[in-house]
């Protein structure tokens, strides 16, 4: 009898103890921002190398892929893109970046879409929207059910001059 309540008592232990220890979650970003190679700040010009940076505000947790795709919009004035592809986040959760090069002035819109495949349990439960602090804003959502990922898209706009 004395074994039986102690496993009822360590059983009860252990449905007692939360796993939020070992839930997943995507990292948040407060914002997107544009830097030129040639070090003229907020200067952007065409035929210039301007990083596009999106920056985490709160690194993810238990995540053990990620992959990148930059959008922009629109895609005609675009000459050399080359980005971070992404790859083991938790052995690099560096901040998401692509270096772009236009060929033509005007207004650009720059998106990151974003996929981040958890290896604990789910931390995020419901899709949410909040604003960036640079313009713009970031949705976080979670899709699948039983084999689950995260998705992240976000974007900023970029003025560029001849």
């Amino acid at each position: 009898m004395k074994k039986i309540y102690l496993l009822l008592f360590a059983l009860t232990f252990l449905a007692s103890c939360g796993d939020d220890d070992y839930d997943s979650e995507p990292p948040t970003f407060s914002a997107m921002t544009f830097a030129n190679l040639s070090g003229a700040d907020n200067d952007f010009r065409v035929g210039d190398r301007i990083v596009a940076t999106a920056v985490q505000k709160k690194k993810g947790t238990l995540l053990y892929g990620s992959s990148y795709a930059w959008e922009i919009e629109p895609a005609e004035g675009v000459s050399y893109q080359r980005s971070y592809g992404g790859g083991v986040y938790d052995n690099a959760p560096q901040n998401p970046t692509d270096t772009i090069v236009f060929s033509a002035a005007g207004s650009y819109k720059v998106t990151l879409n974003a996929e981040y495949k958890p290896s604990g349990g789910k931390g995020l439960t419901s899709s949410y929207t909040e604003a960036l602090d640079s313009g713009g804003s970031a949705t976080y959502s979670v899709l699948g059910s039983g084999l689950f990922y995260y998705t992240v898209s976000l974007y900023g706009y970029i003025k560029v001059g001849k």
